[in-house]
């Protein structure tokens, strides 16, 4: 179970591969708070980590652009990742 300061590491693969060199959001949400931004690069190995300073709803986020293979009708695509959790 995560508190509050607790250090969070998590592992991010594209295509059944650590996607490496990548920079990941950490959104959180805590009542009439502000909302709080976090980013992180992931490592060769994909990890990443982030270090929670509040507890609430977090989202942590990626968005992995490639170039499309048949340019006929796009020049790249996107594929989005998220993974949501709460720290009471």
């Amino acid at each position: 179970m995560l508190h509050t300061g607790d250090l969070l590491e998590a592992q991010v693969f594209f295509m059944d591969k650590p996607l490496g060199n990548k920079v990941i959001t950490a959104r959180n949400r805590t009542g009439n708070q502000n909302t709080l931004f976090l980013t992180s690069r992931t490592d060769k190995n994909g990890i990443c980590s982030f270090k929670l300073p509040r507890n609430g709803e977090w989202f942590l986020h990626a968005t992995q652009m490639i170039p499309c293979p048949d340019k006929t009708d796009s020049n790249w695509e996107s594929f989005w990742t998220s993974y949501s959790f709460e720290i009471e």
